[in-house]
C-alpha cells in the first residue's frame, strides 16, 4: 500500500513540475512552489530521519534565485549542506532552510533588505522555534580565501588561525561552514573552532536572544 501511495505522490509531483514549467505568471509560480513543497515534505522528513537529503532539484531554481542567492546555493551544494531553496514558512519564503531542524538562511542585498521589518519577522519565526541567519550580499564576493583549500595550508599542513577566523566571521562560505559545524557535525568540532562558529552566527542574526550566547542550548527549540 505504501508503495502505491509513493507512486501516486511521485506522479502528482511530476505533474506539478510540468505545470510549473508552463506557467508565465510569477505569482502563480510561487503558489505552485508552495504546493510542490507540500507534496515533497513527507519525503524530506523521511530522508531527514535517515540523515539524508531529498534530491533538491525538483524545481529549476534559476527561476527563483537571484545572482547572489544562486552563488550561496552553489556553496551550499559544495559543502553538502541539507538546506533547501525557497522554503515556504507562514506567508513568506526563506531563501534556504532545513524545515526539520528549523534553520533558515537569508541573503540580504541592499535593494531588498529592510533591517526593521526583517528583525520583526525573524523574531516572530524564533517564537516558533526557528533560527534565522542572514548573509549580506557583500560577504559573497570577497577576496578572503578559503583557508581549507589545500593551497592555503602552510608547510606543516595546518591552517593559519588568523585566516580561519577572518574567513568564518566575514564570508558567506564561512557562515555556511559555521552552520554546518554547529548543526550538522556538532560532534566533530574542536572547542576553538566552535567558538569562532558561535561568534560568526551571533553576528549574522537579527534575533537578540541568539546574539552572544550558546544558542544551541536555548530551550526555544521544538
Amino acid at each position: 500500500m505504501d508503495k502505491i501511495e509513493d507512486i501516486i505522490k511521485a506522479l502528482t509531483l511530476q505533474k506539478l513540475k510540468f505545470d510549473l514549467n508552463n506557467l508565465s505568471n510569477i505569482v502563480d509560480k510561487w503558489g505552485y512552489l508552495r504546493q510542490i513543497y507540500l507534496e515533497c515534505m513527507p519525503y524530506i522528513v523521511s530522508a531527514h530521519k535517515k540523515d539524508l537529503m531529498v534530491d533538491p532539484y525538483f524545481v529549476d531554481w534559476g527561476s527563483y534565485l537571484n545572482k547572489a542567492e544562486f552563488a550561496v546555493w552553489e556553496e551550499i551544494r559544495c559543502q553538502c549542506l541539507t538546506l533547501y531553496p525557497q522554503v515556504p514558512l507562514f506567508n513568506y519564503f526563506i531563501d534556504f532552510a532545513n524545515p526539520c531542524l528549523k534553520i533558515g538562511v537569508e541573503v540580504d542585498g541592499r535593494a531588498w533588505h529592510d533591517p526593521v521589518k526583517d528583525k520583526k519577522r525573524d523574531e516572530f519565526f524564533f517564537e516558533y522555534g526557528w533560527f534565522i541567519f542572514r548573509i549580506p550580499a557583500s560577504e559573497i564576493y570577497t577576496n578572503i580565501p578559503n583557508p581549507f583549500f589545500e593551497e592555503n595550508f602552510d608547510d606543516e599542513m595546518k591552517v593559519q588561525e588568523h585566516l580561519v577566523e577572518d574567513w568564518i566571521l566575514n564570508t558567506s562560505d564561512g557562515v555556511l561552514y559555521a552552520i554546518k559545524k554547529l548543526f550538522f557535525y556538532k560532534n566533530h568540532i574542536r572547542n576553538d573552532e566552535a567558538y569562532l562558529c558561535y561568534e560568526s552566527l551571533s553576528r549574522h542574526t537579527l534575533i537578540e536572544k541568539l546574539k552572544n550566547c550558546d544558542f544551541s542550548k536555548l530551550d526555544k527549540r521544538t
